[in-house]
């Protein structure tokens, strides 16, 4: 994930070199000031981190890594602040494949993010790029996991999750966009009993980052 980031901050630094050039005419013709209002975006691409893992099953105190791919589409309406600072409210909800190998112990299958609160704010450089640093949080139903060590299994149960993103938006023409997003994430899971009052000291998180590209829409 390090050379990830790396990555994106030359295409960061190569994306302000370009937007120095100015707006083409037609941009300048139908575009003057903020992008407003409504946005869609659809990203998908690879998750890298760490489940610390306090009790589950016959696991105690242990570290596991984690992997996976990810799609998440999101709404977001985008109003102005000052000059080119702005701030946008939206949702997201999205899937996580948790990627892993039979030597794997603590085994999670695939996770579903349920609509979220999101809140960012948007520095416009100019009418084709834009960045955006935002807050979100959402619920997430994980479907199923296994503790293969002593073949416990929990069924679909849900996590809290807290995730930082940036986001970096290139229009190649009025409407559409490149974007591409970086998410810092913990998502916590605490629960001391089954739907049934069952004890199941089950306690676990997991910090992860997530770096991704897909398309954007401004519905001018």
């Amino acid at each position: 994930m390090s050379k990830s980031c790396c990555g994106l901050f030359l295409l960061l630094f190569s994306l302000l070199a370009h937007a120095e050039e100015g707006d083409s005419s037609l941009f300048s013709k139908y575009l003057s000031g903020f992008r407003q209002e409504h946005h869609f975006s659809l990203i998908t691409g690879q998750t890298k981190g760490t489940w610390k893992i306090t009790r589950f099953g016959d696991i105690q105190n242990k570290s596991e890594p984690s992997k996976g791919i990810f799609l998440k589409a999101r709404y977001s309406f985008h109003l102005p602040l000052v000059g080119p600072f702005g701030y946008a409210l939206g949702t997201s909800m999205g899937v996580l494949k948790h990627l892993g190998t039979k030597s794997k112990v603590f085994y999670p299958k695939v996770s579903l993010q349920l609509p979220s609160f999101f809140l960012a704010g948007i520095y416009q450089v100019n009418s084709r790029l834009q960045f955006i640093l935002g807050l979100e949080s959402y619920l997430e139903r994980v479907e199923g996991i296994e503790d293969r060590s002593s073949n416990t299994t929990m069924d679909a149960t849900m996590i809290v999750a807290s995730d930082q993103v940036f986001v970096i938006d290139y229009f190649y023409d009025l409407g559409g966009a490149i974007r591409v997003e970086y998410h810092r994430r913990q998502s916590v899971f605490h629960r001391v009993g089954d739907s049934d009052g069952k004890p199941e000291d089950a306690k676990f998180r997991l910090n992860d980052s997530w770096l991704g590209i897909g398309i954007l829409y401004h519905l001018i």
